[in-house]
């Protein structure tokens, strides 16, 4: 596995875990404002994003398991530098998401704690998921690669690559 795919994925279930910890113990009362339309507010997900899936614990588990072995086999083919940030953004939030499941709460729930008025509460593994989904969406939207033109005849594309 690339090492910077390792390196993101255990940092992010560590950050993770730790704000978890935090929102337990100082939302437990009342809910904090941040900054702007941000407050931390002390919520429990029985399903998956979004709440999808609320009271199908196993199947949440079992679906968020097998995708994450899946990117971590992916991750190991890849030397795409963009790739191994996206995937160890995405493992590292199922990860921190699963360990919710694995160690808390009788195996049920996932915390979440940053409210905002106009999107569900979320935690920073959802959010790493996000932005690693995002990167890898954008990235291959956008990037540059050496593929035939359409126009071209195979012929005609494998003489302009010999030419470069």
């Amino acid at each position: 596995m690339p090492y910077l795919t390792l390196v993101l994925m255990v940092t992010v279930v560590v950050i993770d875990q730790l704000s978890k910890n935090w929102a337990l113990k100082a939302l437990k009362v009342s809910p904090k404002h941040f900054i702007g339309f941000i407050s931390f507010r002390l919520e429990f997900n029985s399903g998956a994003a979004f709440s999808i899936g609320t009271g199908s614990t196993l199947i949440v588990v079992l679906l968020s398991s097998i995708i994450a072995i899946a990117l971590l086999v992916v991750a190991f083919g890849t030397r795409n530098r963009v790739y191994q940030v996206s995937l160890g953004l995405i493992v590292g939030g199922a990860i921190g998401n699963l360990a919710d499941r694995a160690f808390r709460f009788d195996h049920k729930y996932v915390v979440d704690f940053i409210y905002t008025s106009f999107w569900p509460t979320f935690n920073l593994a959802d959010s790493s998921i996000t932005i690693g989904v995002v990167t890898a969406i954008i990235y291959s939207l956008f990037k540059k690669e050496s593929r035939p033109d359409l126009g071209k005849t195979p012929q005609e594309d494998s003489n302009a690559q010999s030419d470069i």
